[in-house]
């Protein structure tokens, strides 16, 4: 009984979740923003960036003092010759010493400065990484839409033509049943069913693994009533004044993603090199220190300050205190593996800019091509909605005929099919133009490209 309940439960928490996609509903924009959320790469990349954050904290912080505490604790054991009673004693001495010191790099050849530029580069190209898989994740979301709400389209538009050809398929029966007509006559309104039913199919698979693939993306289990369809995008004009299209190289550059992480390598490249420069160069480091200690022979300690009292522990550590300044000059000589990395990193740079020579080379060429290939999309879509609509006007002079008597059917019928097949061939290039432009509006029209 509880296991019945259970489905039942579960049932009706499939059907209330239903209900609540179908009235909500996630947009292209709700659906990117989920997908680029739940994203373990995107996670994995933001952690990137708070590394990097953080490697330019650690580096700007040895420029501060380095303070630490020391304890050194030393047994020796044998004999030494005691002054005061004139004779060789052995005994066992547990000595310590004590120490707390401040060292300061005052100088390391410009090993930090040149780290924390380093570091800040690295840091912006984390960013950008972080950015360019945003735009991927959003591109991969808006293809996925796109083509899930063309496959519900075309679904509606197979079934209507598969009714058409149903109904001519009953009709051209009851004519074969009286004999006024014969099998071959009607075979091919079947085979043309067939095809039709067989493409509905088709698509049906092919929306099921665009829902299962758009669903990975946001990590939730959608149903096709979640998705919601967009607003008339046929309405947008990119020949207005709202679309100005750039023909500024230099800006083209410096919003190319990828053209400022090789800019970025070129100079990380050029940072090792003076980073490891930074080795052959003076470096200046100061201390300053504190420093006692006791021994558990007294009679040493007497012995040493000419003494005869015994001697208690605060009096040592008193009488064993001392100050020392220290300033350090450290400068290399000869270090041949300097000169060899100094080689690879100038090799990592040319590698890096011939890289973003190239970039620069096709950066024009694909904003050129995005361009045409969105005006073409556009073109395409105006051509495919007249023509539509004159199916329509066409269609009405067929009508006025077909009910007078003065038209075939089979003639009406194609007239028909041209209707649909019309309009799938107006939403074919209603589904591809909103994918062009939402792509080319992330890529361009954002401020950032791929």
């Amino acid at each position: 009984m509880n296991f019945r309940l259970y489905i039942f439960v579960f049932i009706v928490f499939l059907s209330s979740a239903s209900r609540s996609y179908a009235q909500y509903g996630f947009s292209v924009d709700s659906l990117i923003s989920k997908a680029i959320e739940q994203d373990y790469s995107i996670k994995v990349l933001e952690k990137e960036v708070q590394r990097s954050s953080l490697e330019i904290k650690l580096t700007k912080s040895a420029r501060l003092p380095m303070i630490s505490t020391n304890l050194w604790n030393g047994v020796t054991s044998g004999r030494y010759y005691d002054i005061l009673s004139n004779q060789f004693t052995t005994a066992r001495t547990l000595i310590n010493s004590l120490g707390i010191t401040a060292n300061w790099n005052l100088f390391n050849g410009g090993y930090t400065t040149t780290k924390i530029t380093l570091d800040q580069a690295q840091y912006s190209v984390s960013n950008l990484n972080l950015e360019k898989r945003k735009i991927e994740i959003s591109k991969a979301v808006i293809e996925l839409y796109a083509e899930i709400l063309l496959s519900i389209k075309l679904a509606e538009l197979f079934q209507k033509e598969i009714d058409l050809y149903k109904n001519e398929e009953n009709r051209l029966n009851e004519l074969r049943k009286l004999k006024k007509i014969t099998y071959a006559n009607a075979a091919i309104v079947t085979i043309t069913k067939q095809k039709l039913e067989n493409r509905k199919l088709e698509l049906e698979y092919k929306l099921d693994l665009d829902i299962y693939n758009l669903g990975l993306l946001v990590d939730m289990v959608l149903p096709v009533e979640a998705i919601k369809p967009f607003d008339n995008i046929d309405l947008i004009d990119i020949n207005t004044q709202d679309f100005v299209f750039s023909t500024d190289s230099a800006w083209l550059r410096k919003s190319s993603i990828s053209y400022n992480i090789k800019q970025l390598e070129i100079k990380k490249a050029d940072l090792n090199t003076a980073l490891r420069g930074t080795d052959s160069k003076l470096k200046i480091k100061a201390g300053i220190g504190i420093y006692t200690g006791y021994s558990t022979n007294r009679s040493l300690y007497n012995m040493e300050t000419n003494s005869t009292i015994r001697s208690p522990l605060m009096n040592q550590l008193g009488d064993n205190t001392y100050e020392a300044l220290t300033l350090n000059f450290y400068l290399p000589i000869y270090d041949r593996r300097n000169r060899i990395v100094e080689k690879q990193s100038i090799i990592e740079q040319n590698i890096a800019e011939l890289e973003r020579d190239q970039i620069e080379k096709k950066i024009i060429f694909r904003y050129e091509m995005a361009k045409k290939d969105l005006w073409i999309k556009q073109k395409r879509l105006k051509v495919a909605n007249s023509q539509w609509m004159n199916e329509k006007e066409i269609f009405k002079s067929y009508e006025e005929r077909f009910a007078a008597d003065r038209l075939l059917k089979t003639e009406f019928l194609a007239a028909q099919e041209r209707i649909i097949e019309g309009e799938i061939d107006y939403y074919s290039s209603y589904y591809a133009f909103f994918k062009a432009f939402k792509i080319f509006e992330i890529e361009y029209l954002n401020g950032a490209t791929h």
